[in-house]
């Protein structure tokens, strides 16, 4: 169970970029960290009730919906799980937010902001190869590894967009957001 509620909060995390240029404050990004234990709860009531593949799926970057599953996840909620989606918007009042659009545009960019300095831990080759991948060389690869590599692509492309600010604000909050996340 605590592998699976890691690798959920991990999961949601991974797949949240927002990349919008605007600067992130202090105070949402903390209050944003704050609420992952109950949304990691919310995503622990959907994979008892058998939603947590569509909602997974909802988080995969793409190239037409970019980088942004904070925003994508909830959005999903609203028409296919709005029971949970209900809770998510008494979890972003809860944390001081207007609504679930403005915990979700802020969670993507704290995660992007993160993200951000993650992948500079990156070898410079592996990014390079990602990036060098044409179609006809992903179509040769088993599904699983094609979909790796792309969501790499997506995410190199995205924090290219992360406003230097945004990672300066999210830098201190590193570890108290690797708590939450189980040390990930």
């Amino acid at each position: 169970m605590m592998r699976l509620k890691m690798g959920f909060a991990l999961l949601f995390c991974l797949f949240a970029m927002p990349l919008a240029a605007q600067d992130l404050e202090t105070s949402s990004a903390t209050r944003f960290i704050e609420s992952l234990p109950e949304v990691i709860r919310l995503g622990e009531d959907l994979q008892e009730s058998g939603l947590a593949e569509g909602f997974q799926n909802a988080l995969k970057p793409s190239a037409e919906h970019g980088f942004s599953p904070y925003q994508r996840g909830t959005d999903w909620m609203k028409t296919a799980a709005p029971e949970s989606y209900q809770k998510m918007k008494d979890v972003a009042a809860d944390h001081g937010f207007s609504d679930v659009d403005e915990w979700a545009k802020v969670g993507d960019q704290v995660m992007g902001a993160f993200m951000a300095m993650e992948m500079q831990n990156i070898p410079d080759e592996s990014r390079a190869m990602a990036e060098q991948m044409t179609p006809d060389m992903l179509a040769q690869m088993p599904q699983a590894v094609r979909e790796q590599i792309e969501g790499m692509k997506i995410m190199l492309a995205a924090i290219k967009d992360v406003p230097e600010q945004n990672i300066e604000t999210v830098r201190p909050l590193v570890p108290d957001l690797k708590a939450v996340l189980g040390g990930q």
